[in-house]
């Protein structure tokens, strides 16, 4: 057996008495080639459960979970859901900052993300302010565009007349504001990127 498949055996087939820590290594192992959005549903499903339950996932050993999603969003960098699972890994388990620039490089390549995410992250990247709601704010206009351009031309007008005022405001990040909003995808290329 190879390829999806395995991955979803090495899914349901977890022993009872399987460290957390080895199993997920042996899911990594299994994962051979990008995975496919059902395979990154399957996955997420399992290891995080639904929304609300994630902690309770987690908390056998936060760290194999964390080192998890960031190698398996490391290995597959063209599959921007699993850099925002991490992302999403990490805020639950108190890394905010971190959590802060893996969403934005997440978001980036892919706006539309951050509709799988609850209202709370809106919150918590407000709560943030500065760089990084101007950030979270750009992606949520990127991604109506990407969207439904026309049927959410009203908002995305407001939106950006809103964003610009602070943008002239507060001239040390718009260059980074720009550069999501001119790019065609919403992605001006990542930190992680650069680094590769």
């Amino acid at each position: 057996m190879t390829g999806e498949a395995a991955v979803r055996r090495a899914l349901r087939d977890r022993r009872s008495d399987e460290p957390t820590r080895l199993w997920l290594s042996r899911l990594l192992n299994t994962l051979s080639r990008v995975p496919s959005p059902s395979l990154v549903d399957d996955l997420a499903d399992t290891l995080r459960g639904g929304l609300g339950d994630e902690h309770r996932h987690l908390e056998d050993d936060p760290d194999a979970h964390l080192a998890f999603w960031r190698d398996v969003s490391a290995r597959y960098p063209e599959v921007p859901r699993l850099r925002a699972l991490y992302a999403d890994t990490l805020l639950l388990t108190g890394h905010k900052e971190a959590a802060l620039d893996e969403f934005l490089a997440a978001f980036a390549a892919d706006p539309r993300l951050l509709y799988a995410f609850s209202g709370e992250l809106r919150d918590f990247f407000e709560s943030r302010g500065g760089r990084a709601w101007a950030l979270y704010r750009v992606v949520v206009i990127k991604a109506a565009e990407l969207d439904d351009p026309q049927t959410h031309s009203g908002y995305i007008n407001e939106q950006r007349e809103e964003l610009m005022a602070v943008v002239r405001a507060n001239p040390d990040y718009a260059a980074a504001v720009l550069a999501v909003l001119r790019s065609p995808s919403g992605s001006p290329g990542t930190e992680r990127d650069a680094e590769s």
